[in-house]
């Protein structure tokens, strides 16, 4: 009889590891569909970017892409689909023998991160503490840190900047970045907790996971990464550029940008996700059978 127990207790253990495993590793039919949509649309965009856009207006708009699949396909699928559609983008775009390591391996860093942030949907409430205290404390460092630094050297610039930013501008950008997402961050999480409904949840997490992996990869890594590509394959002069000399001359205009595209990316990433999961849930039976 106990002989019959354990047996069966560990067939059950094993058709549960195989659903687990399944889940984390093999694409679903939904998987595939909603993988070749964005794709598509991510292709759409990145060419009518290169195209049509200088280059001064550079708006990274390949983040909320990667974030999007770290959530809907989880760590390992996301970041897979996400170096794809990166090398898929740099091919069509520019030249991929370019391709580096600064930038290449972002996208797939941004997945693995964002499906590891997501996870919190599941835990109890207070774990929501963990994203916002992080972002309030990056606002926190950054607003100080600029706050801290001699006026030339915010005004040093790229030439078709220089006539833009000051301390005051750069500061008040900051203070309003923050403020827009700390205003629909409290939205979204007092539409939670009256209504206590999965979809706002999930939303007011999207959000901080947005906010967070922007300061930290368009704001923070983007000029390091950008300096590096630069001196490798852009500058001639043989003086390589220092990262402590040129890390706000690149980081000013960006900040700039991010005032005019992050209420884009919050307003995307906050409606489509829940609906993606609502979506995921009500059709994608491989995955939650784990066949």
């Amino acid at each position: 009889m106990f002989y019959l127990f354990n047996k069966s207790y560990t067939f059950k253990k094993i058709i549960q590891n195989k659903k687990k495993l399944s889940n984390i590793f093999a694409f679903s039919i939904f998987d595939i569909v909603i993988s070749g949509i964005y794709l598509g649309l991510f292709l759409i965009i990145a060419y009518l970017v290169k195209m049509a856009m200088p280059a001064r207006f550079n708006i990274a708009f390949e983040l909320p892409f990667y974030i999007f699949l770290g959530i809907t396909l989880n760590w390992f699928k996301g970041s897979f689909v996400a170096l794809i559609f990166d090398i898929t983008k740099t091919a069509l775009t520019s030249n991929l023998f370019i391709w580096t390591p600064e930038y290449g391996l972002v996208p797939p860093v941004i997945a693995i991160l964002a499906a590891l942030f997501f996870k919190l949907v599941y835990q109890k409430d207070l774990w929501l503490l963990i994203p916002t205290v992080i972002f309030i404390l990056a606002i926190i460092f950054i607003f100080f840190y600029y706050f801290s630094l001699n006026s030339q050297q915010i005004s040093r610039v790229p030439v078709a900047w220089r006539s833009t930013f000051d301390k005051i501008t750069i500061l008040s950008l900051i203070g309003s970045i923050s403020l827009f997402i700390s205003i629909a961050a409290i939205i979204l999480f007092i539409l939670y907790y009256k209504t206590k409904e999965q979809k706002w949840k999930i939303a007011f997490l999207s959000l901080m996971i947005l906010a967070i992996l922007f300061i930290i990869f368009r704001w923070f890594w983007h000029p390091i990464a950008f300096i590096k590509y630069y001196n490798r394959y852009i500058n001639r002069s043989g003086n390589d550029r220092l990262i402590n000399n040129f890390f706000f001359y690149y980081l000013s205009p960006i900040i700039l940008k991010s005032a005019f595209s992050l209420p884009i990316y919050t307003f995307c990433l906050v409606s489509t996700i829940p609906l993606i999961n609502y979506l995921n849930y009500r059709h994608n039976y491989q995955s939650r059978l784990g066949y």
